[in-house]
């Protein structure tokens, strides 16, 4: 009986490893279920944010699409349009208005949306002056005026009806390249 016993013994061992390695399986198997099934509920969720998020977008540009146009009216002059302005205002203000230097401001990072500074002189009498540098600040074109200075004229001190000269500074945001 002895010797049953012991086989009976080893069977007993075996068979309880055997359940045991089976136990682990199964709870790795239900482990790796639960992973497959947390990957593909957060690939879910990420696929209808982005379809939320697209559908937003096409939201926000159907709705700012005249303001987008009117956007890119504004900005969209080029230099000779811009010049033309400035020698405009000064011929409606009875004042010679010439553009002195022309250099790039400092662009947006990668934007669309480029700067340009504008040095204008003006010369004329000191209301027709003002009356300039008035229509200068209420150009059509997208504009801030940065310096500004005035001054009598040395030579027309004394006479009626003096010379005033006028330095201003203007910063131009257009989304047409301006070659400098």
């Amino acid at each position: 009986m002895r010797i049953h016993s012991v086989h009976v013994a080893w069977i007993a061992l075996g068979v309880s490893v055997c359940a045991w390695m089976g136990i682990g399986y199964a709870l790795v198997h239900m482990y790796t279920l639960h992973r497959i099934h947390t990957t593909l509920v957060a690939d879910q969720n990420k696929a209808a944010s982005l379809r939320e998020f697209a559908s937003h977008a096409q939201a926000l540009a159907d709705s700012t699409i005249k303001d987008r146009a009117r956007l890119d009216t504004i900005t969209g002059y080029d230099a000779s349009s811009i010049i033309r302005y400035i020698e405009t205002a000064g011929a409606d203000a009875h004042v010679s208005a010439k553009v002195g230097q022309v250099f790039s401001g400092n662009a947006a990072g990668s934007s669309v949306l480029h700067a340009t500074n504008v040095v204008v002189e003006v010369e004329g009498a000191f209301g027709n002056v003002l009356t300039c540098i008035g229509l200068l600040s209420q150009l059509p074109v997208s504009s801030t005026m940065n310096a500004f200075s005035m001054e009598r004229m040395p030579s027309a001190v004394g006479t009626k009806g003096s010379e005033w000269d006028a330095t201003i500074t203007i910063s131009f945001f257009t989304s047409s390249v301006i070659p400098l």
